[in-house]
């Protein structure tokens, strides 16, 4: 567990020893940005020992932006693993809906139409039916996202766009 001790108090305390794993963290201010580097250089030969770390902010905003970067790539597997599923669903409910449709296509086989023919007629109904749901939802998609970039420019203080490109739909 973290313990956030004061200075003064931590030598009374005989904490710090041997084998103690301690994170000690100072904040200096500059007057100049400039002075950075050479005020990073001068702690650095004063504290030679290794576990020591003299961070500037510049390094460490490098290093939230190198955490944005993992996140970005986490959350673009997650949406390959959603698109594979959304495949997987797809191929089933096709297999599902044709496969209902059998006896019919049996029937009118039977009839005189030829088996093509008769997969096609459903092919087009399922062609049809995915093309207005894709409709609908793109309208659903832009009636909600103007409502959605409100409600995040009041929670979050970056502006983020949310639209839905062309190149998109």
């Amino acid at each position: 567990p973290k313990v956030y001790v004061g200075i003064s108090q931590l030598k009374s305390t005989k904490l710090i020893g041997y084998g103690t794993t301690m994170f000690d963290e100072y904040l200096i201010k500059v007057s100049d940005e400039n002075d950075i580097l050479p005020i990073k250089k001068e702690l650095e030969a004063q504290f030679p020992d290794p576990a020591i770390r003299i961070v500037s902010y510049v390094e460490n905003a490098e290093d939230a932006g190198g955490a944005l970067k993992y996140l970005s790539d986490y959350l673009g597997l997650v949406a390959l693993v959603a698109l594979f599923l959304a495949g997987l669903g797809f191929i089933f409910l096709f297999r599902s809906f044709l496969l209902s449709k059998f006896y019919s296509i049996a029937i009118q086989n039977a009839l005189g139409l030829s088996l093509q023919r008769a997969v096609q007629v459903y092919l087009a109904q399922l062609a049809i039916l995915g093309s207005g749901a894709a409709l609908f939802s793109l309208a659903g998609a832009q009636i909600i996202l103007p409502m959605l970039r409100k409600v995040l420019n009041e929670v979050s203080p970056i502006n983020l766009p949310a639209s839905l490109p062309l190149s998109t739909v």
